[in-house]
């Protein structure tokens, strides 16, 4: 297995068992959740015949798509006001699992998430995140809903925020790790969907602070 992959699982592990993950333990679990079938997820897409180790390298930049997605974080308990708006550029890999009842597609993300809070009282009420993620979509190609189709993602990838501050958070870092996991109905050109995205620095930096936001998405592919 090349170095990537091994780094990868590696800290697919770190971060479901870190012990000062600072979240509900709803988030957590979410969080978690989507980490282990990323990893599930990855090691069945490379044991596939139809795929390798150099299919991340092989995208079709002839068919991306642009996503929106709004959210905001629900935790009442760490007095946290926190909302986003997120504009995502997807390009999908050139290789595809079919299955009967799925397909298995990868994209690559890159993603713009300007952060504001919504509370007056803090040291910083607004900044962006710059990450790039790639996201594994199930999509059940024999379940129809009207002229839709449903799908599960997940995906973990890297970050960069402008600012260490969010609200009256320390970060520690600029450098962060983020995580996925979602669903929702695709159609032929469009999609929407949930999905709850986790930004942390893995504890590679103190304070370690999540973010943890719940988002309503909608995609549209050219």
């Amino acid at each position: 297995m090349k170095l990537l992959y091994k780094l990868t699982l590696t800290l697919f592990i770190m971060t479901s068992l870190h012990p000062s993950l600072h979240a509900s333990q709803r988030d957590i679990t979410l969080l978690r959740a989507g980490l282990f079938a990323s990893l599930g997820s990855y090691v069945y897409f490379f044991m596939q015949e139809e795929s390798s180790f150099d299919a991340p390298l092989r995208v079709d930049f002839s068919s991306p798509s642009l996503l929106l997605s709004q959210g905001k974080e629900f935790n009442p308990q760490e007095q946290r006001y926190l909302a986003n708006t997120q504009l995502s550029l997807s390009v999908p890999w050139r290789v595809t699992i079919k299955r009967p009842y799925f397909t298995l597609s990868v994209a690559t993300e890159l993603n713009v998430n300007r952060w504001y809070s919504t509370h007056q009282n803090t040291l910083n009420e607004e900044g962006f995140i710059y990450s790039l993620t790639p996201i594994l979509t199930y999509t059940f190609d024999r379940i129809e809903i009207g002229q839709s189709h449903p799908y599960i993602e997940m995906g973990s990838g890297l970050a960069l925020m402008d600012s260490k501050t969010v609200e009256n958070r320390d970060k520690a870092s600029h450098f962060q790790f983020v995580d996925s996991l979602g669903f929702g109905v695709s159609f032929e050109n469009y999609k929407i969907g949930y999905r709850f995205t986790h930004t942390s620095n893995l504890g590679l930096a103190k304070p370690n602070p999540s973010m943890d936001l719940h988002q309503i998405q909608i995609g549209y592919r050219f």
